[in-house]
């Protein structure tokens, strides 16, 4: 069977199940002919990140795991119109070496930069927009291990590398990133840190920043001093029992506020964990007026969060939700708005999938006056989701 006739086939059974559920009441796709496609591959596929090119079509990043007696790993790029037409489906690197892609930064199209790890190193990766292999290069000194990849606001890319070898302790640093030649210059002393950052990296200005669990580390770029006061979220604003853990940092540049979002872990009595909940807070170099906010979810259910992506007007937070104690615990599509300081819409549909499928979203981008968004299905293996909502977060044709 062809990929073409694959991919219609699976499109068409999955659609089938889709409407049979969903998590919250109220939630119902747009209509029954819905913008919302599968794109098979073999083993486990999982998206990492989508971007939109310069005429509108929309590249997926994604991860391939090819199982055998020794389980390889892809990084897979596919590239659609935004009618969802498929333009080509790659996989790199050629050889039997296994890469995996974590952050993504896109320049223009013939630099696209893809961070990730090869054999527990560092991995950059340039390709263009034809999904064309330009440039890679993974043998960085000291062996760091990927942290995360932005890019600043004179978009220049910038990484965080982390190295656990380093006499029993693990060191974090920021390097600048030769879009043509990829290699990294430090412009930030290394940084003794109690555990690998737990979220992306920030970069604002003179300042950057990233989290360990609940408290978020800011320092000064090409500066040999540190910023002494670093900003803890675990504050008289967040109770006792709620123990934080800070995964997504975002700079808005219209408030000039950084806002921070995670998961809160709530513990119960006996200090067994009760409860997993998304939050978002403030935060700031020595800021002492913690913003902490719980989000509202429906009972009996878990949420989590894959990534963030920033709007002129919003943040949105791609993830998963999780019904619990109910036998199987299926996971759905879960897509919350926030508005610029990390409240949600609660106008905007969250969740929405099948009652016997595995789903998760992964990222999404708003384009126009629509949102793209990719995901996984357990529709055999692990595979690929491509879909269009509107603005309210509901499925389109």
């Amino acid at each position: 069977m062809s990929l073409s006739k694959t991919y219609i086939t699976i499109w068409c059974l999955l659609i089938a199940v889709f409407y049979s559920c969903n998590t919250e009441e109220g939630i119902a796709p747009a209509d029954n002919s819905t913008f919302f496609k599968i794109i098979p591959g073999d083993g486990d596929n999982v998206p990492s990140q989508l971007i939109e090119l310069s005429n509108g079509d929309l590249l997926i990043i994604a991860n391939s795991n090819i199982f055998g007696e020794v389980t390889i790993s892809k990084i897979r790029l596919i590239r659609m119109t935004p009618e969802g037409e498929l333009i080509y489906d790659k996989r790199y690197p050629s050889t039997n070496e296994s890469w995996s892609a974590i952050e993504t930064v896109y320049l223009d199209d013939d630099n696209i930069i893809i961070g990730g790890s090869s054999n527990n190193s560092m991995l950059l990766f340039k390709v263009n927009a034809n999904g064309d292999s330009l440039l890679y290069k993974n043998d960085y000194v000291n062996n760091p291990q990927f942290g995360s990849l932005t890019k600043n606001e004179s978009n220049e890319v910038v990484a965080l590398g982390v190295i656990d070898n380093v006499e029993d302790s693990i060191v974090a640093n920021v390097s600048q990133v030769e879009s043509t030649n990829l290699m990294m210059t430090s412009i930030q002393k290394n940084q003794e840190v109690a555990q690998i950052p737990s979220s992306n990296l920030l970069v604002s200005e003179n300042i950057y920043g990233f989290a360990i669990n609940e408290i978020v580390n800011y320092s000064y770029l090409n500066s040999e001093a540190d910023l002494d006061e670093d900003a803890a979220l675990s504050t008289a604003d967040v109770p006792e029992n709620v123990n934080l853990s800070v995964q997504f940092l975002a700079n808005i540049v219209q408030t000039g506020r950084t806002i921070a979002f995670g998961t809160a872990l709530v513990e119960d009595g006996n200090g067994d964990i009760s409860n997993v909940n998304l939050f978002s807070s403030r935060t700031e170099p020595a800021f002492d007026k913690n913003t902490y906010l719980a989000f509202d979810q429906p009972a009996n259910t878990e949420r989590s969060i894959n990534s963030i992506s920033v709007t002129d007007d919003a943040i949105y937070l791609s993830g998963a939700t999780t019904l619990v104690g109910a036998g199987d615990n299926f996971s759905n599509y879960l897509l919350i708005k926030t508005d610029l300081s990390g409240r949600p819409d609660p106008n905007f549909n969250q969740s929405f999938g099948s009652s016997t499928q595995n789903n998760q979203m992964y990222h999404a981008i708003k384009v126009n006056n629509s949102i793209y968004a990719v995901g996984t299905t357990d529709f055999n293996d692990s595979q690929v989701a491509f879909m269009k909502l509107d603005n309210r977060g509901r499925l389109l044709k």
